[in-house]
């Protein structure tokens, strides 16, 4: 079986600061036939959602995700959990539409 790959995306996010920190999973040699994009919870990051990615792209779903401003790569050091003020789930919001796109 081969083994799960997974891309490093970054890019910059709405809030003007920070870099987002995302990934796209799949499977050499299967073919994409659709991609989920995921939105983690509370105190996650992308990277926790490694095996579910690889149970997806086994079937030929490519599973993409960025962490949210506060989480996991996108997180600066003392920013965990925090994504900021006054406008930060606005810029969440608008980071998972970049993600999108």
């Amino acid at each position: 079986m081969p083994q799960l790959q997974c891309e490093e995306i970054r890019f910059p996010s709405a809030d003007g600061v920070h870099t987002v920190a995302a990934s796209m999973y799949t499977m050499p040699g299967v073919p994409v036939r659709a991609v989920l994009q995921l939105s983690h919870g509370m105190c996650e990051y992308v990277q926790r959602y490694r095996p579910m990615a690889q149970w997806y792209a086994q079937r030929g779903i490519a599973l993409a995700g960025n962490d949210h401003l506060g989480h996991g790569g996108t997180a600066n050091k003392g920013e965990h959990g925090h994504y900021g003020e006054p406008r930060g789930r606005y810029h969440l919001l608008n980071d998972l539409h970049t993600m999108n796109g």
